[in-house]
């Protein structure tokens, strides 16, 4: 279909509306010779539609790297022919982003002669986080495809190119200077690289140089190291790469009265790659002098861990004093005892801190020391460096605790303990008073019981001449095995703790038995039954019982019965089966026997008695018995044995047979 006043095919205005397609931004640009100058064409480069371009210059190229190209527009979908058979019109390139550190597609691995476009697209990644930076590991960072970040970096005829496009450091001013360290303090970025969306993986570099040495030595090596509150890492061994927030640095380890020059400028990179950098700014400053010797450190911080070794802390003075400074370079620390000569135990090099007041020496903070048993000992320490050695600090003194107790076990119960040890060895320093620890066995550290026992009310003279203290444990638990451990106090501290007794409670004793049963009774014998009174096993369980018997004579009985005679065998008079009172429960004619039970059905116990008299009155009682003890004595049950029956005649014969 053509439309009027529109040629033919041959040239004439008839061209179909679809032939007349969209052109691409990447095909514009390559007609309006968007990356050359405008100044003079090119009798080589030729646009598609057959306008000469203009030439590739140098300035042409800068001009056109100096501006911020404008955001691409999005792709759309192409558009059909009307007539409906025609082809579809070409599609808008789409934008290459980064992909976040995967393989790139086959749109992403064309060379930037085939997409001018992939060459403008931004170079940039995540704010990496302070572990990251820290590490070091910035090889790790991936990028971040989406973002508009300034385009920085870019390649040129398939060249990467490092132009300084970032802004210099402003205000870089020098901070505090001492002897082994400076500091310096710069101004934050401009506004428009604060954000990490818009400019992401901005970092300080800092250097610090020896302005003295070789230029490419000088490059090469770094002098100190960070410290305070800086943060940072070393990347490549060529800079210190700190967060973009921060606004200052110190550098420390350094060397007195010497010139260093501190340089800082702004880095962006992508992965392990620098895409963007500024212009170094240098500032030269020059270390404080050691001015004199250094001032006398305090006395010595001197702790026992235990009974031959202590730790010694050392406290480090100001060293700056009315604008001087009189660091320390060294410490020495000496030790020494009643009639000995000192003798040096460490001698350290350390590198001042610069306190403002007395603070701890890093290398000499708790070192351990070995002293002797029942010795005084003496410490004392001094500083030095270049100028000299300082005055010696005050005398710390460590005085020697008494000798470890050694208890033994004096008594044990079901409930109660009793410990008792000599007086311990007290080296001039008499015992103030004694620790007890106390714990079950196979109980928690913290379930310990401390018991303070004074030492003046705690001795009691032997025979032997020597003084024993006594220590009663009470409201223990029967059948328990206990832990003691003893430690004396003296002005010198405390002693070491004693060797471990251990102790197992005895069980209660038992209870008294019950239902105690004469049967089974025979001329010279008879059978004793009861119970064990309700005995708990493990707690107060009887292991063995005592049977005790009192032969009864006739008189006994009719004198404490009033007249009432036994004569014959008529017995006492019983109440309940249990033996009247008018019996004596404390004769001292009572026999006893330990004997081993064995319970019959029912829990009942029972023994039998032999070897009586014939027609004899008997009184009996029982008790039992464990580890604890002896329990209490039953009620009485009396008893008669039998009479023997008559004998059988052996001969039976007849006679005055009528």
């Amino acid at each position: 279909m053509q439309r009027a006043g529109e040629e033919g095919p041959s040239g004439t205005r008839g061209t179909s509306r679809a032939s007349k397609r969209r052109l691409s931004p990447d095909e514009k640009d390559k007609q309006a010779g968007r990356f050359g100058s405008t100044s003079a064409p090119s009798p080589t480069r030729a646009s598609p539609r057959g306008i000469p371009a203009p030439p590739r210059t140098a300035s042409g190229v800068a001009d056109s790297l100096s501006r911020q190209l404008p955001p691409r527009p999005v792709a759309k979908k192409p558009r059909v022919s009307r007539e409906g058979g025609g082809h579809a019109a070409s599609q808008r390139p789409p934008s290459v982003p980064l992909n976040n550190g995967q393989a790139p597609s086959t749109r992403q691995r064309q060379s930037p002669a085939d997409s001018p476009h992939a060459a403008d697209a931004p170079k940039v990644a995540m704010l990496p986080s302070l572990e990251v930076v820290k590490r070091g590991s910035l090889g790790s960072l991936t990028g971040h495809a989406g973002v508009q970040g300034l385009r920085l970096g870019r390649t040129v005829a398939g060249r990467q190119r490092e132009h300084q496009l970032l802004p210099a450091v402003c205000g870089l001013v020098a901070g505090r200077t001492t002897t082994t360290s400076v500091a310096v303090r710069w101004d934050e970025v401009p506004a428009k690289l604060r954000s990490s969306r818009r400019v992401p993986n901005l970092f300080w570099a800092v250097e610090c140089h020896d302005p003295s040495a070789d230029t490419h030595k000088r490059e090469e090596v770094l002098i100190g190291r960070l410290g305070g509150s800086s943060l940072g890492c070393v990347l490549g061994g060529s800079s210190w790469l700190l967060p973009v927030g921060m606004r200052e640095a110190q550098v420390v380890d350094l060397e007195p009265s010497k010139c260093y020059s501190v340089r800082v400028r702004l880095e962006q990179w992508s992965g392990a790659n620098k895409v963007a950098l500024s212009h170094w700014v240098s500032l030269d400053m020059t270390t404080m002098e050691v001015a004199s010797a250094p001032a006398a450190p305090l006395k010595p911080v001197v702790h026992r861990m235990h009974g031959t070794v202590v730790q010694v802390t050392i406290l480090g003075p100001p060293c700056c004093h009315n604008g001087s400074y009189s660091c320390a370079e060294a410490y020495v620390v000496q030790q020494g005892s009643k009639g000995c000569e000192w003798r040096t135990i460490m001698h350290t090099a350390c590198a001042c801190t610069h306190p403002t007041t007395p603070e701890t020496v890093g290398q000499l903070d708790r070192k351990e020391a070995d002293i002797k048993t029942g010795v005084v000992e003496y410490f004392r320490v001094r500083a030095m460096n270049s100028h000299g050695n300082s005055p010696w600090s005050d005398v710390s003194i460590i005085l020697p605790p008494p000798a470890a107790p050694r208890p033994q076990l004096e008594h044990v119960m079901a409930q109660s303990v009793t410990l008792n040890w000599e007086r311990p060895a007290e080296y001039g320093y008499d015992v103030q008073h004694y620790h007890v620890e106390v714990r079950k066995a196979g109980a928690d550290k913290d379930d310990v019981h401390m018991a303070v026992i004074p030492a003046s009310s705690s001795f009691s003279s032997l025979d032997e001449g020597r003084q024993l203290v006594h220590y009663h444990a009470r409201d223990l638990t029967p059948k328990t095995r206990y832990l003691f451990k003893v430690q004396a106090k003296s002005e010198g501290g405390m002693s070491e703790y004693s060797d471990t007794v251990e102790v197992d409670t005895l069980p209660l004793p038992p209870p008294l038995p019950a239902n105690l049963l004469v049967d089974d009774i025979q001329p010279t014998s008879l059978r004793l039954t009861w119970t064990d009174g309700g005995a708990e096993a493990g707690v107060n369980e009887a292991s063995t019982y005592e049977v005790a018997w009192h032969k009864v004579f006739d008189d006994e009985v009719e004198k404490k019965s009033g007249g009432f005679s036994a004569g014959g065998a008529a017995p006492p008079k019983l109440v309940g089966g249990i033996c009247s009172p008018v019996i004596d429960r404390n004769s001292a004619s009572w026999s006893a026997v330990q004997v081993q039970v064995s319970a019959m059905s029912g829990g009942v116990l029972s023994h039998r008695m032999t070897d009586l008299e014939v027609d004899t009155l008997y009184t009996f009682r029982v008790r039992a018995l464990n580890e604890g003890g002896y329990g209490a004595w039953s009620s009485m049950w009396t008893q008669r044995t039998i009479c023997k029956p008559p004998l059988v005649p052996k001969l039976l014969t007849c006679s005055d047979v009528t």
